[in-house]
């Protein structure tokens, strides 16, 4: 079940009108349920598995708090790590790392071929056991104590509105909102329903019209266009996975607000970035934080050597593209944000070596510069990611820098107008907070807008492509 399908405008309104007679511990029940209820709709054996990694880290939770011994304690931290991450390598990972083997085998005169798995990938794998696996370094680190209370820590994990992709959120940011949460309001049902709405548009209407239109074809066979195509199918990518992404997490929070429950912002306008830490504080803002906490800072974070920091900033982005999914070209798509950032952090080193802050860098025209350069850079990040094999971005890659010899064009002047929307809304955040969010426009207007939304959601319910990130 996905949040744009017929079914979800099913089950939502029922789990909400169940939510307002059923309180306390009746509550948690309630959600856990329909939590496993949204999530075995597409193959109820991944139920089993997301409850099985609910055990393991409540019990090593309690465990962790309660051992008098450091070794008791790190024993089942190990535990933990050990069975989230071996869950994931073996869902996700065996093929991929099994057919890199046998790649390299016969690269050195082996002739036997690959075992190939065909595991199926349970949908959100990648997102709670992570999410389960900080809870138990949390407690570990003690920073939390471990709730006691199993029935929490399940709904808290399987909670469906961020279960498949997100947001990350803390144990001791959710659980108490799922147990007491806000009253729901005139002002909590207009955020929770312009969220959703919003997500929906951004996904239905922006991103899988791009990608059928646009970005599909172009990269099939981005020999048969032109180079102007291809520079546009890039930027209609970037544009595809934004509106796919931030979308499906708006239709989250909406979901969430609408159960009393806020959920924390994932993406702040990432193509207004200038440069590649403002990029990533924009972008995937809960993953970035997760990698940044659990993976950057026990490398030894930047308090080490210059060359240290570097390295543990490849380690995390290399890790990083490899967790968007179990491919080269995610690997190398990592990569190269390792290598932008790395670079940029070289030359902010130069350029403060002896004035904290030159004031040409507070120019306006450094600052355009800037967000061209950095917009032009995550274009090709887009094409790495998006092309189905190395060789097929190195030669996309290098038709849109060299002049491609295809002659073909898709003139779409919806694509067009979307990707300008897209754009408009990006400048619009710029505005001063009255103008932004409307405060002086009359109340029927913007009634008349969620109106003409609802309709669009009603009437295109069930239309939408798959989300990219499942």
């Amino acid at each position: 079940m996905i949040f744009s399908s017929p079914e979800y405008f099913i089950f939502f309104p029922a789990v909400l009108a169940l939510s307002f007679v059923v309180r306390g511990a009746g509550r948690m029940w309630l959600l856990t349920i329909a939590s496993f209820l949204f999530y075995g709709a597409a193959s109820p054996p991944c139920s089993l598995l997301l409850l099985m990694i609910s055990m393991v880290d409540f019990t090593a939770a309690i465990r962790i708090s309660e051992s008098g011994s450091a070794l008791a304690r790190r024993l089942w931290m190990w535990t933990s790590v050990c069975a989230n991450l071996g869950i994931l390598f073996y869902f996700k990972y065996i093929d991929f790392f099994v057919n890199a083997a046998g790649h390299a085998r016969r690269l050195f005169g082996g002739g036997l071929p690959a075992p190939v798995f065909e595991i199926i990938l349970p949908v959100g794998i990648s997102f709670y056991t992570l999410q389960s696996l900080g809870y138990t370094l949390d407690v570990y680190r003690g920073r939390i104590a471990p709730t006691r209370s199993f029935l929490d820590y399940v709904c808290y994990l399987s909670f469906f509105p961020r279960l498949i992709a997100g947001p990350f959120v803390r144990s001791h940011e959710l659980i108490p909102q799922l147990r007491r949460p806000d009253p729901l309001t005139a002002g909590a049902v207009a955020d929770g329903l312009r969220l959703f709405l919003m997500g929906f548009v951004k996904k239905t209407l922006v991103a899988d019209v791009l990608g059928r239109v646009l970005v599909d074809p172009v990269f099939h066979a981005p020999h048969k266009y032109t180079t102007f195509m291809l520079w546009l199918a890039a930027a209609a990518y970037a544009v595809q996975l934004y509106g796919d992404f931030s979308g499906y997490t708006d239709m989250a929070r909406g979901s969430a607000r609408l159960l009393g429950v806020r959920l924390p912002i994932n993406f702040n306008f990432p193509y207004l970035a200038r440069d590649p830490r403002d990029f990533w504080a924009r972008w995937q803002i809960t993953f970035s934080a997760w990698m940044r906490e659990y993976v950057f800072i026990p490398l030894g974070g930047a308090q080490l050597t210059a060359a240290a920091a570097l390295r543990n900033i490849a380690i995390v982005f290399l890790l990083g593209g490899l967790w968007h999914g179990a491919r080269w070209t995610f690997v190398a798509w990592g990569a190269y944000h390792g290598v932008w950032l790395i670079a940029h952090a070289i030359y902010r080193k130069i350029l403060y070596r002896e004035n904290p802050e030159p004031a040409w860098t507070r120019t306006r025209g450094y600052g355009l510069l800037s967000w061209a350069v950095s917009f032009l850079l995550i274009l090709i990040g887009c094409v790495i990611m998006r092309s189905p094999s190395m060789s097929q971005a190195y030669e996309m890659l290098h038709a849109m820098a060299a002049g491609s010899s295809g002659a073909s064009q898709i003139i779409s002047g919806q694509c067009l107008m979307l990707m300008l929307a897209v754009a408009l809304t990006h400048a619009w955040s710029l505005l001063p907070p009255p103008i932004r969010y409307l405060e002086d426009c009359p109340a029927s207007i913007k009634d008349i807008g969620y109106g003409l939304l609802i309709i669009y959601l009603i009437v295109n319910s069930g239309l939408g492509d798959p989300f990219i990130y499942f």
